[in-house]
């Protein structure tokens, strides 16, 4: 997330943004949310793509290299943060991707047009110009079928958010530097959150609440979200009427299954069920307060579909979140109970079927007209079709479609992807190739990703492992706590479970 505009870019180079990758924002899933719209999107592996507000480009950086016959181009007007940016792009030998230090209110035609328009934490944080600047791109870089993706913070839950940040500005306005400033929010929050006592009992878990998520959050998300000039929250019909003096239509939202009023209680769900889609989008956010919001717009001349249909999901790729384990089924086997993330998940034959496929797969893709190929009869498969789409609403199933490819065994050589490898120089976070961060908190495992650049097999791995150790570089122990007379078989342990781990994860590439 980066400000564009020139009054307080230096803020971006005194508190860089670090920033990070937005599973929400890959081109794979962008085009699978256009395609359950019965919008026919861009192919994902040799599109256009650029993002207003890279910072240092880790969101796009990555997407590169897991899309090398893609294009990435992003923009950002801090300097510092891009040239950083830049440096770990050429670590990486990525040679699909180019930040520009540009401001958005500069982007012109010039660029050429762009399959994918990505703008993440930018919009609700810069002045009017720059929100129509952002449209404006859309309007006039987006291909044909393109899609743009805006993030904003929503009313009316960002009322509440919005009452700690007036505090927190109020109580800094005196202060010089961004470090006092974010140390004396920090203070005074703790401060309101356990002197809190009279009043209301809701206003005091506000300031409960508010607290402990902000102590879990780095001093460049306090500083930015909570103590800059510019943060103007939308009602969600605010956004849209904005959208459309642009010349774009709303499309739908990254998670689809926000969507979907029968995510609510029955009464709820019965009364929304026939509100056009617009306003019943507005209504919903009523109903959760909801805080924020990621938006997929695209030309008005764009025709977009409601109508979910279950076979809009043949053409996608499918895949479990975590693995799947079964705990009964009955005795015809018609029915099965999973355990599944500390959660019951109950299917039918033959959706079990596909389930049960899908988890001998872990974690990796599979094609949805693969996995319903073998079932000749066409209303049982699109019956199946349609629970995998509810499974996927329901948060138990991903799709994409074009996914990236990724090992799900581990191979003779692991090999770690080289953004990831690269990005070790710089941090403990890394992208993994779902697109998504992940902190190598273990010594072990940044000694063992470092290495995993494709010439050294497990057995390699574990020699290099032992010999960190007994060159006093590292420190690992046993069950037991013990860290002397540690074998082979040890370290071999070790190392097996650490790749398990990263096949888990998406670490290794194809």
């Amino acid at each position: 997330m980066t400000k564009d505009t020139t009054t307080t870019s230096n803020d971006y180079d005194t508190v860089p943004y670090p920033g990070g990758a937005f599973p929400g924002t890959h081109p794979s899933h962008l085009a699978m949310v256009g395609r359950l719209c019965q919008v026919e999107t861009p192919e994902p592996k040799n599109c256009r793509v650029l993002e207003l507000g890279c910072a240092v480009g880790a969101n796009i950086a990555p997407m590169a290299i897991s899309l090398p016959d893609s294009e990435f181009v992003g923009i950002d007007l801090s300097a510092k943060q891009v040239e950083y940016g830049n440096q770990m792009i050429k670590d990486a030998g990525i040679k699909n991707v180019e930040l520009k230090h540009l401001d958005i209110t500069e982007v012109t035609p010039d660029l050429g047009k762009f399959d994918y328009i990505i703008c993440h934490g930018v919009y609700s944080w810069v002045p009017a110009n720059v929100q129509e600047a952002i449209l404006k791109a859309g309007k006039e870089l987006l291909t044909d079928k393109g899609i743009q993706y805006v993030s904003y913070n929503t009313l009316p839950g960002w009322n509440l958010r919005g009452v700690i940040r007036d505090m927190m500005r109020y109580h800094v306005q005196h202060l010089e530097t961004p470090e006092e400033k974010i140390a004396q929010a920090r203070g005074l929050l703790e401060f309101l959150s356990k002197s809190v006592k009279t009043g209301s009992e809701a206003y005091a878990t506000l300031m409960k609440d508010e607290a402990e998520l902000l102590r879990k959050r780095g001093d460049y998300y306090i500083y930015h979200e909570h103590l800059e000039a510019e943060n103007e929250p939308l009602y969600f019909h605010q956004f849209v009427d904005r959208v459309d003096k642009a010349g774009l239509r709303y499309v739908a939202d990254t998670a689809v299954s926000t969507m979907v009023a029968q995510m609510f209680d029955d009464d709820a769900a019965e009364i929304l069920r026939d509100v056009p889609v617009l306003q019943r989008e507005q209504y919903m956010d009523f109903l959760r307060a909801r805080m924020f919001r990621c938006s997929l717009l695209a030309h008005q001349t764009v025709d977009v579909s409601y109508r979910m249909h279950p076979s809009v999901i043949e053409p996608l790729h499918v895949r479990l979140h975590q693995p799947a384990f079964i705990e009964q089924s009955n005795e015809d086997q018609s029915m099965t109970t999973w355990q599944y993330g500390g959660q019951k998940w109950t299917t039918a034959a033959p959706f079990t079927g596909v389930i049960e496929k899908l988890q001998r797969g872990f974690p990796g893709w599979a094609s949805v007209k693969e996995l319903t190929a073998d079932i000749e009869d066409a209303e049982l498969r699109q019956s199946v079709m349609e629970s995998l789409l509810m499974s996927h609403m329901q948060g138990l199933v991903a799709l994409s479609y074009s996914p990236v490819d990724f090992c799900t065994k581990v191979s003779d050589a692991p090999t770690c992807n080289e953004m990831a490898r690269t990005q070790l120089k710089y941090g403990n976070k890394v992208t993994t190739l779902l697109h998504s961060d992940y902190f190598v908190a273990q010594p072990q495992q940044r000694l063992l990703l470092e290495h995993m650049d494709g010439t050294n097999s497990s057995e390699q791995l574990a020699k290099v492992l032992a010999d960190a150790v007994n060159q006093g570089h590292l420190q690992v122990s046993d069950k037991d706590g013990k860290v002397e007379n540690l074998d082979d078989d040890f370290y071999t342990s070790i190392v097996n479970r650490e790749l398990e781990r990263f096949v888990a994860l998406a670490m290794l590439a194809g």
